[in-house]
């Protein structure tokens, strides 16, 4: 039996099952950043709105069900108002793997190629650990930016002054997309 695929921008009508789909993913080891109980209501209308605001959310819907969702946004600053960052991406357990997460990145550079010509790069950090999430990366057009060790503190753990912090193995790795950067008249920021 074929299964029914649309690709489309999110609209709040979705916000319940994209809040539904983040709870799923977050279950998932690497899955995203975020654990389960940070995953409120509050912060997926938070990047919703900053989404919709502008940005993008984008769902992948198979058979009227909302299995993956990519959403992105500017950090702030006027300066980097050319800067799409804060990207997460979340595709239900059961369909990963079935090239979502491709779809998703691959209609997102398409809209900010169509509908965001100020859009000059495109910006996403994963864990150095994610393996999933790197491959998934590495295929699309982003290059490495960066990678940058991060010291990780268990809730609750105390670091007082001349104490050093242990590296437990957690890295960011830094994406992006600048293929439009030299139309920009300040350059990269």
């Amino acid at each position: 039996m074929k299964k029914n695929r649309l690709i489309r921008k999110s609209t709040a009508a979705d916000t319940t099952a994209i809040f539904n789909l983040y709870k799923k993913v977050a279950i998932e080891d690497g899955g995203i950043a975020r654990t389960v109980s940070e995953i409120t209501e509050g912060y997926v209308q938070n990047f919703l709105n900053h989404s919709w605001d502008n940005g993008l959310s984008i769902v992948v819907e198979i058979d009227g069900q909302i299995v993956g969702e990519l959403h992105t946004y500017p950090i702030g600053p006027k300066i980097f108002e050319h800067v799409l960052s804060n990207l997460t991406v979340g595709v239900h357990p059961d369909f990963q793997g079935q090239g979502i997460g491709k779809q998703l990145f691959t209609y997102l550079l398409e809209l900010v190629e169509t509908e965001m010509p100020h859009i000059l790069r495109v910006e996403l950090d994963t864990r150095d650990g994610n393996e999933r999430a790197i491959a998934l990366y590495v295929h699309q057009p982003f290059d490495e930016m960066m990678v940058e060790a991060r010291a990780v503190v268990e809730p609750g753990d105390h670091v007082g002054a001349g104490e050093q912090l242990h590296l437990l193995g957690e890295a960011s790795v830094g994406f992006g997309r600048s293929d439009r950067i030299a139309q920009h008249p300040e350059g990269d920021h």
